[in-house]
């Protein structure tokens, strides 16, 4: 077969091969343009999201860990966050990163209040490969909520308490092993830059 005669085959192969695209995916209903003024699916976020709305907003954050490994020995974090209402208002994202001045992490957290359980939800998810899943408990008195941990390594157990305030927001991080003693003990103090994200 002569090299004119190849391109021509395989032109005629790939026809019948099967349909043209045109013939497999339909034609684009609406330009982007027009998808964002649809309005979304779904029910309205719930009202109960709202007690987490003083995350919104910029922050400067500063992290203390001790650990067991290391008695006497702490270890410190700086970095900055940002807290914005995401998918349509169902959640809370928390875009974050932290620092020794040796080494960086990033970090995405995202909040939702979970109406079926009745329980709120956060996800924590890491540069260093971390996915944590966790189940809160609202105590209006305290202004606190208290986080439990879904997926622990074995043997151990995890509780996270954010306490919410106008001008800033504390966690308070405590890991313990099968026989209750603590692990690993983290505090996180966030200061807020500049005025309210709005809600």
């Amino acid at each position: 077969m002569s090299r004119t005669v190849l391109p021509h085959a395989f032109l005629i192969l790939t026809a019948l091969a099967g349909p043209a695209w045109g013939d497999v995916l339909p034609p684009p209903q609406s330009t982007p343009a027009q998808e964002t003024e649809l309005p979304y699916m779904g029910s309205p976020a719930p009202a109960e999201l709202q007690v987490l709305a003083p995350l919104l907003g910029d922050w400067s954050i500063a992290t203390r860990v001790q650990t067991a490994e290391s008695p006497g020995r702490e270890l410190r974090f700086a970095g900055k966050a940002r807290a914005r209402l995401a998918y349509n208002g169902q959640f809370i994202q928390l875009d974050g990163s932290a620092s020794d001045g040796k080494e960086r992490e990033e970090y995405v957290v995202l909040y939702r209040y979970d109406s079926a359980r009745r329980v709120y939800r956060r996800w924590y998810f890491s540069s260093i490969g971390l996915a944590s899943e966790f189940v809160g408990r609202w105590d209006g008195a305290t202004k606190t909520m208290t986080w439990t941990l879904l997926n622990p390594s074995p043997g151990r157990t995890g509780v996270l308490t954010d306490t919410l305030r106008p001008d800033g927001f504390s966690t308070d991080v405590v890991y313990r092993d099968d026989t209750g003693k603590v692990t690993r003990h983290a505090v996180l103090t966030a200061a807020r830059l500049g005025s309210p994200a709005p809600n």
